[in-house]
């Protein structure tokens, strides 16, 4: 009987999954990349605060898996990247 019970739970739960939060996560993902390099364009140097202060929330979360494109767009192209990379080291405690 337990199995059956896990089953319709996955069974209800997956769909819900798979149609209404994943499109919403992705939108708020978009949403608050949206909003930190808005932010960066304003006043450059807080950016980092800001994102080294949040960083720990957004890996807590998984979001911190939108900011992956973009820092790889940015070690392609103009060859360094100022933001995601040095919030992420900025956010680590110290060993």
């Amino acid at each position: 009987m337990k199995q059956v019970q896990q089953l319709i739970v996955i069974l209800v739960v997956a769909p819900i999954s798979l149609i209404a939060i994943g499109p919403l996560g992705m939108y708020v993902g978009t949403d608050i990349s949206n909003l930190i390099f808005w932010i960066q364009d304003q006043v450059g140097w807080l950016t980092v605060v800001i994102m080294a202060i949040l960083m720990p929330l957004f890996v807590m979360y998984g979001i911190h898996k939108v900011f992956y494109p973009v820092f790889i767009n940015t070690m392609v192209s103009p060859g360094y990247e100022t933001l995601v990379l040095v919030a992420m080291l900025a956010s680590r405690p110290p060993i």
